[in-house]
């Protein structure tokens, strides 16, 4: 059995200031009115791009967040400078959604469909490269907003702060500085028809969506149980670095793109969205309270150890006690989530195996890159 981190992936893990060095890619998906979905996933989005299981995909995105109906005033009054591509997408937006009379909400770049992908299966996004296109992000929160002190807020408020790729640091203060962790805040698939449209603000454990997990960064998979054909998969909300908890209900929303690698896994049954890094394997758990995530994440882990080591309940609940640590990913309601890391360190004889063994010899992905 090959190896998670085998191939395109291994050779593209080489982080740099401007968050990886650039891997190569088959198609190039530029965020427009009409390659962008606002809001929601749904079945019925049909795809702007369709491609084949193993190819990568460089796709701009761009963060709205903060960023007023007259964008130009807003970067001059910052001394930002418009000669950039990912404010140019911004001002196109926000001028192209002024002519057509729109409501432009949390832009998700695609949908791509994959080749193969039936429901059933598994696709794994592998994240090979992401790199800043802006070197600002915005930071905000507001009353009755989904944070936990969001009715002690009382008004709107929102900071702009600068990001220097080349030192990889955020510059919050002139006495202090935060390293970057960019990320895609956003990366989910269709949820079936049958569930209808979901907006995009709080994930669910049927097609993922708002994660705002920093882990899924290069060097990363993020498995996706598909539900419709072609899988139908979006991403967005570009963040530039993340604590857990994401308490003011955003952090810093930047501009990034990305190349994305997608491999079609078929039959695997999967029911919930996993993600496996270099070093750890990660269970998540989705429910409106804590409480309620922190049971779903300990039953998903749990689940995981029994595909993968056969482990019975009383095992796996020592084994989670023990030597998985527990993280409020996103304290925001709806949609608050916990992840489980799980140390690849502790299985001694199976250090970089995937989550998922198929279900039988010769079914495994479409395509091997």
């Amino acid at each position: 059995m090959r190896t998670l981190l085998s191939g395109a992936v291994a050779l593209a893990f080489v982080a740099s200031s401007a968050g990886t060095r650039a891997a190569d890619f088959d198609h190039h998906l530029k965020v427009t009115i009409d390659t962008a979905v606002f809001g929601y996933y749904a079945a019925e989005t049909p795809p702007v791009l369709t491609i084949k299981s193993g190819e990568r995909v460089k796709i701009d995105t761009v963060s709205l967040s903060g960023i007023p109906d007259d964008p130009e005033t807003f970067y001059r009054e910052q001394g930002i400078s418009t000669d950039n591509a990912a404010i140019q997408d911004i001002i196109a937006l926000k001028s192209e959604a002024k002519k057509r009379n729109l409501t432009l909400r949390g832009p998700l770049t695609g949908p791509i469909a994959v080749e193969g992908a039936e429901p059933g299966d598994t696709l794994e996004v592998r994240v090979l490269s992401l790199k800043f296109r802006a070197n600002y992000g915005i930071n905000s929160t507001r009353p009755g907003g989904t944070g936990p002190l969001s009715d002690l807020v009382p008004r709107p408020w929102q900071q702009v702060y600068r990001i220097d790729p080349a030192r990889h640091r955020a510059i919050f203060s002139p006495t202090i500085e935060m390293p970057l962790q960019p990320h895609l805040g956003q990366m989910g698939v269709a949820p079936p028809a049958e569930m209808g449209r979901l907006r995009s603000g709080p994930p669910t454990m049927v097609h993922g969506g708002n994660f705002d997990l920093r882990e899924i960064t290069v060097g990363s998979s993020l498995y996706l149980p598909v539900s419709v054909k072609g899988g139908i998969f979006t991403t967005g909300d570009p963040h530039a670095l993340q604590g857990n908890g994401e308490v003011t209900g955003f952090t810093i929303e930047c501009n990034i793109e990305g190349i994305l690698q997608f491999i079609v896994h078929k039959a695997t049954g999967l029911k919930v969205p996993r993600i496996e890094t270099p070093t750890h394997y990660i269970a998540i758990g989705i429910h409106d309270e804590l409480d309620g995530a922190m049971r779903a994440a300990t039953l998903e882990a749990q689940a995981f150890l029994k595909e993968k080591e056969g482990m019975d309940f009383f095992t796996s609940y020592s084994f989670l006690s023990m030597g998985a640590d527990f993280c409020v990913t996103r304290a925001l309601k709806p949609g608050q989530m916990i992840h489980v890391m799980i140390p690849k360190s502790h299985f001694l004889a199976h250090k970089n195996t995937y989550w998922y063994r198929p279900p039988s010899p010769g079914i495994a992905a479409l395509a091997t890159p």
